[in-house]
């Protein structure tokens, strides 16, 4: 099978339920590691994350990363996952030179989270 990024599906979501169902064992994420179902569990998605470029995982909280200076449209990632039932957050980077942040209007106008962070781009700069 061609496992190139071109002929990837773009995002699988895996939820605990699903991985027991699929293998045939509910609960089997809880499989302590001597556990034979643990061995199965880990074999199953080591093939799952080489089959798709993008793995989610059972997750309590979406953190959306954006750039305040780009688009604002929802990324391909952010759109397969709208109708999750999960809490989401934005995290907004802002260009160094910004005294305030600006612009997350535009931002809250396109997708719906529960809260917002707001990250200086200078002290992304100060990180490197």
């Amino acid at each position: 099978m061609d496992y190139s990024p071109d002929y990837l599906p773009p995002v699988s979501q895996r939820t605990t339920g699903y991985r027991g169902e699929e293998l045939g064992r509910p609960n089997i994420a809880q499989a302590s590691e001597s556990e034979p179902a643990h061995l199965r569990m880990v074999e199953w998605l080591h093939e799952r994350e080489g089959a798709c470029r993008y793995l989610l995982y059972q997750a309590d909280q979406l953190v959306i990363v954006g750039d305040s200076a780009a688009t604002t449209e929802l990324g391909e990632i952010e759109t397969r996952l709208a109708n999750t039932d999960v809490s989401r957050s934005l995290l907004l980077l802002h260009p160094p030179e910004l005294s305030r942040p600006s612009g997350t209007h535009r931002w809250l106008a396109e997708r719906g989270v529960d809260s917002v962070y707001q990250l200086d781009g200078h002290w992304l700069s100060t990180q490197t």
